[in-house]
């Protein structure tokens, strides 16, 4: 018998546990198993949706089992929903971040590693190693991503916008530079995906540097600081569980680098000398 010609017909939603493979034993220990599966796929990431996805997360938050469930999730690159504590954007954010289990960084096109070179001779500050690493010379052999950030200052020059990592503390707008993007464009894009501002950066990269963002690895990152001049009254469009905020710089914050705080203060100290 023919259905409704009208009709559109769905697949059913499962939960994190009930899409995966069965046999995985992690599963029958999810905190999922107990829930609506449907709580773990919000038709959108604002408004309700967004609530929902905070409440899916909470349930993650208290599962056994939350690492084994994302790390399945992004070995079949599960495109939908919230697995292992992660929604469809935290996934893409792991992914650029190379810890999804691939090999930490393919080769760089030429193009990108002229505008990375380019930029690291012309930064206010090149710590060292990086012209190294773009070399693959030394431990530079076992690098890791290309990253990139923004120091985003106000039009005061009193304060800096700040995102608030899982594990790395207060830290500027950046991750990694994806393929064929130069280190610049990719700032820009960081700035906008976690923060919701647009800007237009400064002509000379802030900070070139080389470091270990990863204490169980032996990969090493460059990474390139660049820097924006941006109005604090904007409103502000952080993504899930990672807000942004105006910090001022005089005073410190919880930061796994504290020394960047003297090195953006004298940065915007020669900005503003050169005005």
């Amino acid at each position: 018998m023919h259905g409704d010609p009208n009709r559109i017909d769905t697949p059913p939603q499962s939960g994190p546990r009930e899409a995966l493979d069965p046999r995985s034993a992690w599963q029958e220990a999810a905190a999922c198993r107990s829930e609506d599966p449907d709580l773990f796929f919000p038709v959108s990431g604002e408004g309700l949706g967004a609530a929902q996805t905070l409440r899916a997360k909470a349930v993650c938050a208290r599962c056994p089992v939350v690492s084994a469930c994302g790390d399945a999730a992004m070995a079949v690159g599960e495109a939908h929903g919230v697995w292992g504590g992660m929604d469809e954007r935290d996934r893409r954010r792991r992914m650029r971040a190379g810890t999804n289990g691939m090999s930490d960084r393919p080769g760089l096109a030429p193009a990108v590693t002229r505008a990375a070179r380019q930029d690291v001779r012309a930064a206010a500050f090149r710590l060292p190693g990086a012209s190294r690493w773009l070399d693959g010379i030394g431990e530079a052999a076992r690098s890791g991503p290309l990253v990139a950030e923004v120091w985003a200052f106000d039009v005061r020059g009193r304060r800096i916008l700040l995102v608030e990592h899982a594990w790395r503390g207060l830290v500027p707008p950046g991750g990694k530079v994806e393929a064929g993007e130069t280190p610049r464009r990719a700032a820009a894009r960081e700035l906008f995906e976690e923060t919701g501002l647009s800007a237009v950066l400064l002509h000379k990269p802030a900070m070139a540097f080389v470091r270990r963002f990863r204490p169980d690895s032996a990969a090493t990152t460059l990474g390139l600081s660049y820097a924006a001049v941006v109005d604090p009254a904007r409103r502000l469009r952080c993504e899930p569980n990672q807000p942004a905020a105006w910090f001022d710089l005089d005073e410190p914050w919880p930061s796994c680098h504290p020394g960047d705080r003297d090195r953006m203060r004298c940065y915007l100290t020669s900005l503003l000398q050169s005005r």
